[in-house]
């Protein structure tokens, strides 16, 4: 296992192509994907999902989204990245848990952490994070995050989101 970065209590390592499954479970509950647009899961587009989206990633860009672990039984909970936008030319700071693992502070640990690995160990410039407004758990990470609202846009699949940002000269860690 290749662990990229830690925070006190996960881990982040890059999917494998062997994570299907991990994938599938986490995106088969409707309260898990209640707020993305994306094709009901089947083992058929999580698999070209990971081969063809998340693990070309790490490659072209040096990150990505990244498989989140609890460090003290390394149960997988979700995943928590940062992925390159060609169309926008920015990073995307996104994350997603099981359902079970809401309310207990994993997100906003994972993306102060995501964050963090972003500006210290990939040395971004500013790092996006978007959310439909009626995301509110999201988007509320996003500013317990320090990270700064910028506008309601329109995101690839038309619908208006909530933008965020954060430079890297106002991250605190």
């Amino acid at each position: 296992m290749n662990i990229i970065f830690q925070s006190p209590r996960l881990y982040f390592r890059k999917f494998t192509t062997e994570d299907v499954q991990l994938l599938f479970d986490l995106n088969n509950n409707p309260n898990v994907i209640k707020y993305v647009h994306e094709p009901t899961p089947t083992l058929e587009n999580i698999t070209d999902i990971l081969h063809n989206v998340i693990v070309p990633q790490y490659k072209l860009y040096g990150h990505g989204r990244w498989s989140m672990h609890l460090k003290s039984n390394d149960e997988f909970i979700g995943w928590c990245g940062l992925k390159y936008l060609k169309k926008f030319d920015e990073v995307d700071l996104g994350y997603r848990f099981k359902e079970e693992y809401w309310g207990k502070g994993y997100g906003y640990e994972a993306a102060k952490a995501t964050i963090d690995y972003g500006f210290n160990g990939l040395k971004l410039a500013t790092i996006y994070a978007r959310a439909l407004p009626e995301n509110t758990a999201s988007w509320k990470i996003m500013e317990k995050c320090k990270m700064q609202y910028v506008d309601n846009v329109i995101d690839d699949d038309g619908l208006m989101v909530k933008k965020y940002k954060i430079t890297n000269g106002q991250f605190e860690s």
